[in-house]
């Protein structure tokens, strides 16, 4: 009898070393870059602040990266896992060579207000001047060039783009005439307004087709690490059903990243963002279609290229087939 007794204490010690272990365990890593501060982010201020990704058994790393063309840069140097921009940007930088992947897409209509300097009376004052972008390449760049195709204007005859940072950025640079327009959503259209900046033209009234929000990454990185990439994208629609029916600490989480503390603000930019968040996020061969038109210009590929090849579509499938989003909006 005596003789077990060891072997059982042996035994108590090893599953309570395995189980010290277990607790241990570090999550996975999962870094994943925005490039805008504004309510377009608000999925990733929700899965962070929320405690989502944590419960999804992910580490994740949320980085600003201003403008969508230095985010695509950090995720082909492997300096980010994933990138949340729009789908116009993603497109491009694969026409370009990027090997990248839309695995979500969360807004599909355009969220921007062009505002314009006080001189600025109707569009005919805006032909010859300058319009302010966040960086060349990036997702504003893509829908400030369709919503001035849209009204009949020509890039570098009627108007001209000029880079000046963040949409905060561009408000200062309005009011120091440096230029005299941008797209701008909330929260920077909200203070653009009190600073009595007009709202010229609502991009989401010109029928444009333009998704805003999806996730992305690279091919390669999906291939070899398909565990992470499934916590990832169920954490994103996960956050996205959060957001929606928790406004309280949805307006808490942006208030926090973005800095901003005007209630009112801070509930306007929620409103316009949060209720056109798709409860099933499935990138579309119509959005990757629209994202293609938008580059054929610099790139005539677009023209005939598979909408396919830039989708990974299977992630979000899975999840509706398995009843996931019926279960996630029940109530």
């Amino acid at each position: 009898m005596n003789y077990f007794k060891p072997v059982l204490l042996g035994l108590i010690i090893g599953l309570l070393c395995d189980l010290q272990y277990s607790f241990t365990e570090e999550k996975p890593v999962a870094k994943i870059a925005y490039p805008s501060i504004g309510g377009n982010s608000t999925i990733l201020y929700v899965g962070a602040e929320a405690g989502i990704f944590q419960r999804n058994g992910l580490d994740v790393k949320l980085i600003y990266i201003p403008g969508g063309s230095r985010l695509v840069q950090a995720l082909i140097s492997g300096d980010i896992d994933f990138g949340f921009t729009s789908p116009s940007v993603a497109v491009g930088a694969s026409l370009a060579g990027a090997d990248l992947r839309i695995l979500a897409v969360s807004t599909t209509t355009m969220v921007y207000w062009l505002f314009v300097t006080k001189e600025v009376r109707d569009l005919g004052d805006l032909r010859g001047k300058l319009i302010g972008i966040t960086r060349y390449g990036s997702g504003i760049d893509v829908a400030t060039q369709a919503v001035f195709r849209k009204l009949g204007f020509e890039l570098n005859k009627d108007y001209k783009l000029i880079q000046v940072g963040g949409q905060r950025e561009a408000i200062l640079a309005m009011e120091k005439g440096v230029i005299q327009g941008a797209l701008l959503n909330p929260p920077a259209s909200t203070i653009a307004r009190s600073l009595g900046f007009n709202m010229l033209v609502d991009g989401g009234d010109l029928g444009i087709d333009y998704a805003m929000a999806s996730l992305i990454s690279l091919k390669s990185k999906i291939s070899r690490d398909e565990a992470l990439v499934r916590k990832v994208v169920k954490s994103y629609a996960e956050a996205i059903a959060f957001a929606k029916k928790n406004p309280e600490p949805a307006i808490a989480a942006i208030g926090k990243y973005t800095g901003v503390k005007d209630r009112r603000v801070l509930k306007e930019t929620y409103e316009a963002f949060v209720p056109r968040f798709a409860k099933i996020p499935l990138v579309t061969e119509r959005i990757v279609k629209a994202a293609l038109f938008e580059h054929q210009q610099r790139f005539p590929k677009a023209a005939s290229s598979d909408a396919r090849v830039f989708m990974e579509t299977k992630y979000i499938e899975e999840l509706e087939s398995e009843g996931f989003f019926k279960l996630l909006y029940r109530d």
